[in-house]
């Protein structure tokens, strides 16, 4: 960091840490590692303290009918919306529901 402008990242691998500085950064990380840790403001709508929210997929489920559960927010809407409230969670990790 250079004042409030990102100059480059610096990082570790199986070479040693490494610094790469540029013209532009560009936070590809997927979870928005790099600016996250400028202390930017960013902006994660379904969980505030989880900013990869909206940022990545880490992983799918197939075999899911999407259709049926969108369905049964339809027909429950108050079920449905105490299950948004509470989360959606697989093996502990947060997840949202995404048609494929």
């Amino acid at each position: 960091m250079e004042k409030n402008t990102v100059k480059g990242v610096i990082f570790e691998s199986k070479s040693g840490r490494q610094a790469i500085l540029g013209k532009v950064i560009i936070d590809a990380t997927g979870d928005g590692d790099i600016f996250a840790s400028t202390g930017a403001e960013y902006d994660a709508s379904l969980d505030k303290g989880y900013r990869t929210s909206e940022l990545a997929m880490v992983f799918r489920i197939g075999g899911i009918d999407f259709d049926k559960l969108m369905d049964f927010g339809a027909a429950q809407p108050e079920a449905w919306v105490k299950m948004r409230g509470e989360g959606f969670k697989i093996a502990g990790f947060p997840a949202a529901p995404v048609p494929a």
